[in-house]
């Protein structure tokens, strides 16, 4: 059976009330077309609502790859046999919240797109959560100049650099920098910290905090320091370099969007889209530091008793000497 109530679990209980004998659960498909692999439950006993995607297990993505949510719990599970991912309201919502959380719940499953082949449909469930919540969060003021510069100089090293060194799932995964790491890209054996600047090019790099130039925790630590010219209308905006990004992420659902979670996390929102359809940049240059032994910086673990934290600048005539070749990190991230 199917139905248009925007909440299927009222339905689910009101008719699982009425039944006789009481069901253990009470079932309804997402949508009519037959091969449709999601579902909504409501398990009668334990009167928990689920929205359930089956799909056999070797197809199931990672837990890696599976998106953060607040308010909704993800387990891949067995049901009557078969294998899947169920998505269920946190025992830790407030009971007066419940019933909005599993209308919300509803409302991503009608989203899903019928059809598809159970691996792509789990997918496209999870990428339908993550766009849920997304719309859900508040979403604050416009980025400031500044950060809008620094968010470019990382997108141009995504795009140009990681992307085609390693392709977008890895690349968008070791991308740490929105979740709060010291650096803005980490990966098993190497890391890199993105500084990017805007007009007259500094003779000064400006370090964060004692942890950002840290090298105890990976092997190969990168500073790069990218420089752009401004335009009306030469080179790239903000808003074409993310639109760039997502159009090569477009084929693989869950890699979108972590990217678009990661965005969010730095305040890039698309209802801010228009506003920084300008200025447009250009790439003056994009210079590679070796952070090695040796290297002008200040480490955590240098810090007197009773510092804790503070931010410095670095003179650029003292990195001289620790220039890299691009190939250098390519070769490190690869």
């Amino acid at each position: 059976m199917t139905t248009e109530n925007t909440n299927i679990f009222t339905k689910l209980r009101a008719d699982a009330a009425i039944a006789s004998p009481r069901p253990p659960s009470m079932v309804n498909r997402v949508h009519a077309n037959p091969r449709c692999c999601l579902e909504y439950r409501l398990d009668v006993t334990e009167n928990k609502a689920y929205l359930v995607a089956y799909c056999p297990g070797n197809l199931l993505p990672s837990q890696a790859r599976w998106p953060k949510l607040k308010a909704f719990e993800i387990r891949q599970r067995s049901v009557s046999g078969r294998d899947c991912i169920a998505v269920s309201v946190l025992p830790s919502v407030p009971q007066a919240d419940i019933a909005l959380a599993e209308e919300m719940l509803s409302l991503v499953g009608s989203n899903c797109q019928p059809g598809l082949d159970p691996g792509e449909a789990v997918e496209d469930m999870l990428a339908c959560l993550a766009r849920m919540q997304s719309l859900a969060k508040g979403r604050g003021q416009p980025l400031s100049p500044e950060k809008q510069v620094g968010l470019f100089g990382e997108l141009h090293i995504i795009a140009n650099l990681l992307i085609p060194t390693q392709g977008a799932e890895k690349t968008i995964a070791e991308w740490v920098g929105p979740s709060g790491a010291p650096q803005d890209f980490q990966s098993k054996g190497c890391a890199m910290e993105i500084k990017t600047t805007r007009g007259n090019l500094p003779q000064t790099i400006k370090i964060s905090s004692a942890r950002q130039l840290q090298g105890d925790t990976v092997p190969r630590l990168f500073l790069v320091r990218i420089a752009l010219d401004s335009q009306p209308s030469i080179g790239a905006s903000l808003t074409e370099m993310v639109n760039q990004i997502g159009s090569a992420l477009a084929g693989n659902s869950l890699v979108a969007m972590n990217f678009r979670d990661k965005l969010a996390e730095v305040g890039y929102h698309e209802e801010h889209a228009k506003l920084y359809e300008e200025p447009k940049y250009q790439i003056r240059s994009v210079v590679f530091y070796d952070v090695r032994d040796g290297f002008p910086r200040i480490q955590e673990k240098d810090l007197p008793v009773g510092i804790g934290e503070l931010s410095y600048e670095i003179e650029t005539s003292a990195c001289a000497g620790y220039v890299a070749d691009e190939s250098e990190v390519k070769k490190s991230f690869a």
